[in-house]
């Protein structure tokens, strides 16, 4: 098992009657998000006065005594394993890789298969037990394809996951659709939520979380078959699990190859998703640069390009 040393503390009065969990943030934003430490008082991983205290919202008092211990994560979760992937970029502080179709960037609930976290361990070992998913800054579908940033510390996970948070970093994505959208250009506003039949997939529905996806298309590819198949561009304004898949499947245009919102993987699997994480842009939280990376269509997608119009 992978486990960090325990943090202490007592609370001084400036910060009598705060929050639990805006506590531990402030006092550990450098090493741990707020989502994290959450996690730590909801697995009872956090004491007040030698009490397990398992409410973010408890406040705490001038004179409490504070124990957090870092959450035990499965050693396999952070076991080395090679994994190839391309680093297009790499320093002190961060990475920008191309992560490869058809690996999980991290495990899920119950997950014991290798992971693209295992592959980030073995590539940097000082990754190894920073947390439960160390350098993990954003995530790509298992089937999606293209650029993924990775943090080299934790401080630096912190600054950039902020950046995805206030929704400051630039994200484009290339996909091909089954068929094109009645609007040529537009944006999709669909709340989301977990599917209550299939929890695999997630569902527009009014009580959903806001999703706003900005698209574009720059081709249409008429089949002999009768089909209007589409090259788009999107950018993502908001970057909720399967948005992009889950959008265009509402609007009847699913993405060509997808398993889960289509039945197009039967016809369409050797080419595998059509969906790329194209283009990414941020700010370098260490020296402030204004960082920008894109990839150029994968094989893959070319080959169904040429091929398209005999579907």
């Amino acid at each position: 098992m992978v486990k960090q040393d325990s943090y202490h503390f007592v609370v001084e009065s400036d910060f009598d009657g705060l929050r639990l969990d805006q506590f531990l943030s402030t006092s550990l934003s450098e090493k741990f998000s707020r989502s994290e430490l959450q996690k730590w008082i909801k697995d009872g991983c956090v004491s007040v006065n030698g009490s397990v205290a398992r409410q973010g919202s408890r406040k705490v008092r001038a004179g409490d005594s504070l124990e957090a211990i870092p959450r035990i994560v499965p050693e396999h979760h952070q076991a080395p394993e090679p994994i190839d992937f391309a680093v297009l970029f790499e320093d002190s502080y961060l990475a920008v890789i191309h992560k490869p179709a058809g690996l999980s960037v991290h495990p899920g609930p119950g997950d014991t298969q290798i992971t693209l976290l295992n592959g980030l361990i073995h590539r940097w070992p000082a990754l190894r037990g920073q947390g439960s998913r160390p350098g993990i800054v954003h995530r790509l579908d298992k089937p999606t394809e293209g650029l993924l940033l990775v943090a080299l510390d934790h401080s630096i996970q912190w600054k950039l996951s902020r950046q995805f948070q206030e929704r400051k970093v630039h994200k484009r994505y290339i996909a091909y659709l089954l068929s094109t959208p009645a609007e040529l250009e537009g944006t999709l506003e669909f709340p989301l939520m977990r599917d209550r039949i299939d929890r695999r997939k997630r569902t527009v529905h009014a009580s959903g979380r806001p999703a706003t996806t900005i698209y574009r298309v720059t081709d249409i590819i008429k089949t002999r078959k009768g089909r209007k198949l589409c090259r788009v561009e999107i950018e993502l304004i908001t970057g909720r699990t399967h948005q992009i898949r889950a959008h265009f499947a509402h609007i009847g245009c699913p993405v060509v190859g997808d398993d889960l919102y289509s039945k197009s993987h039967k016809e369409f699997g050797k080419f595998g998703l059509l969906l790329l994480a194209a283009e990414l842009g941020f700010t370098h939280p260490a020296t402030g640069e204004s960082m920008h990376f894109e990839l150029e269509e994968p094989d893959r997608f070319r080959q169904f390009a040429a091929k398209a119009e005999f579907y």
